[in-house]
C-alpha cells in the first residue's frame, strides 16, 4: 500500500519495530525480566512485627532473669534480700577440729562470713580450706572470690 508513490512506513504508517506490543514501550510489564512488582509495604510490615516480637521476647526474659520471679530460686536461701544457693557439700567428716567443724556448718546453712572465716583459717591445701573456698559447694574451687563477695547477705 503506497501513498503517492511512497511506502507506507514513509508516510506514518506502522512498521515491524513501530508495531503496538504487550511489552510496552519499556519491555516486558513488571520492569527488568518480567517480574512482577513487589509489594515492599508487606514485606516492611512482617519485619516490624517479626522485630517486635523479638523484642518483648528479650524484655520478658530480662525480667524473669533480673527480677527474679519473688521468693528466689527454689532450693535457695534468702538473707537480706539476696538469694543464697542450697549448699551441695554436706560439712560431715572434713576433719577433727570442733573450731573448724562449726564454722563449716554455718557456712552450709548459708552464713557466708562463716565459710571466709573458715578458708581464711584453715591450712593451706586443707579439706576445711577447700570447703570455705566452695562456699559448701555454692561455686567452684579457686575462683579468688571470697563467699561474702560472691553471695552477699
Amino acid at each position: 500500500m503506497t501513498q503517492q508513490g511512497r511506502p507506507a512506513d514513509e508516510w506514518g504508517g506502522a512498521t515491524a519495530w513501530q508495531q503496538p506490543s504487550s511489552q510496552g514501550p519499556y519491555g516486558p510489564p513488571g520492569g527488568p525480566g518480567g517480574r512482577p512488582p513487589t509489594n515492599e509495604r508487606g514485606t516492611v510490615i512482617a519485619l516490624a512485627v517479626a522485630g517486635g516480637a523479638v523484642l518483648v521476647a528479650v524484655v520478658v526474659a530480662l525480667a524473669l532473669t533480673v527480677g527474679g520471679g519473688g521468693g528466689g530460686a527454689p532450693g535457695s536461701t534468702t538473707t537480706g534480700g539476696d538469694t543464697i544457693p542450697e549448699a551441695t557439700v554436706s560439712p560431715v567428716g572434713l576433719g577433727n577440729d570442733p573450731g573448724r567443724d562449726d564454722l563449716a556448718e554455718g557456712c552450709f546453712r548459708g552464713d557466708m562470713g562463716a565459710c571466709d572465716d573458715l578458708y581464711l583459717a584453715a591450712g593451706l591445701g586443707s579439706v576445711y580450706e577447700a570447703y570455705g573456698d566452695t562456699c559448701a559447694g555454692r561455686q567452684p574451687a579457686g575462683t579468688g572470690v571470697l563467699c561474702t563477695e560472691a553471695f552477699p547477705g
